[in-house]
């Protein structure tokens, strides 16, 4: 009997309704892995043996249909608990859905985050070549949930190993439904783990084409990741191009806010290495609202150049000089009163 979800039930219960749910999942996002169905493994292995899915179990119809193969699962032999690699259904071969690239779900300062995560990403892949780029997913070897602790401990390997082992990288922080954190990476390595390999093979868990270089990179973390109390792990090389890359990792920010908590509040969602950020979140769109206020600010500066002539107000700085760092704060509702001025003006 294993421990799964809470309750005590047998192995065959638990690969039928894992099948049952990845099914689901690819009939509802349509992706590249619903035409053939399959669970995928990890070259890395990690905590847990692995177990292959009976073919005579029984089917839920749309499994059937499509003839589902079977089908590889990990067991945490600690726990007994599923241990599958999480967001192994999203592959880094997955090409960038319709084209949209940020999900229309994520709104306001993660919205920025998730914008500026993608531009990072796509100038780090023309920076350094998207052949010496590697998509690394990192699990915890037990169940963290707090994402303190998760942060404690990927500081520790970001201290010791990723900035010593890599030029750059960028990590973004995930939280599962189940609650259980993981962390999802692109690591710039030293040299090409992409040239040579057969991307439909890695899809059908045949990892011969991989080149030495990648093959030393799984070796590595393989022997590593327990040192820093990590599970199982996964890199892999990047299929798609610069831009949708970034696209694509920039969805994660949305699955993250789906099921961030409120003790999550002050943990940081994404982290650069040095070398690795071009742009930040701090923008504003370019839209009438940014104009209004920026001519409003405007007539605010010459009002006080006006009132204050002995005072040398000319711009927003010397604002921030004369009535503090939160001028826009106190004055804001005084300043939206305003009428606009003409920006084509020199002042």
């Amino acid at each position: 009997m294993l421990r799964f979800r809470g309750e005590y039930v047998t192995p065959e219960a638990v690969h039928a309704q894992a099948a049952f749910e990845a099914q689901q999942e690819r009939d509802s996002r349509g992706g590249p892995q619903a035409a053939d169905g399959s669970l995928r493994g990890t070259p890395t292995g990690g905590v847990g043996e692995s177990l292959q899915a009976p073919g005579y179990l029984a089917a839920p119809p749309a499994s059937r249909s499509r003839g589902l193969p079977p089908g590889q699962y990990s067991i945490d032999t600690e726990t007994g608990e599923m241990a599958a690699l999480p967001c192994r259904s999203l592959e880094t071969t997955q090409p960038n859905a319709a084209g949209k690239g940020i999900p229309a779900a994520l709104v306001g300062p993660r919205k920025k985050v998730a914008l500026a995560l993608s531009w990072n990403v796509a100038n780090l892949c023309k920076q350094w070549g998207i052949e010496r780029i590697g998509f690394l997913t990192l699990t915890f070897a037990d169940h963290v949930t707090d994402a303190r602790e998760a942060q404690r401990r990927f500081n520790s390997l970001a201290t010791h190993v990723l900035r010593k082992r890599y030029p750059a990288f960028v990590a973004v922080l995930e939280r599962q439904k189940s609650g259980r954190i993981h962390y999802h990476l692109l690591v710039v390595l030293p040299e090409d783990i992409r040239t040579g390999i057969d991307f439909d093979a890695v899809a059908n868990c045949d990892y011969k084409t991989a080149n030495k270089a990648l093959r030393l990179e799984w070796a590595y973390w393989r022997k590593t990741a327990p040192s820093y109390r990590f599970g199982r792990t996964e890199l892999l090389p990047i299929k798609s191009d610069a831009d949708a890359l970034g696209q694509y990792v920039g969805k994660y920010i949305a699955k993250g806010q789906a099921f961030r908590t409120e003790a999550d509040k002050g943990v940081r969602l994404v982290r650069y290495s040095g070398g690795a950020r071009m742009a930040t979140c701090k923008f504003a769109e370019l839209n009438k609202y940014p104009n209004e206020w920026r001519a409003k600010v405007c007539t605010f500066v010459r009002q006080m150049a006006e009132a204050y002539p002995h005072r040398r107000i000319r711009d927003m700085d010397d604002l921030a000089f004369h009535l503090g760092k939160r001028w826009a704060y106190q004055w804001r509702d005084y300043i939206l009163s305003l009428p606009p001025s003409d920006l084509r003006v020199p002042f």
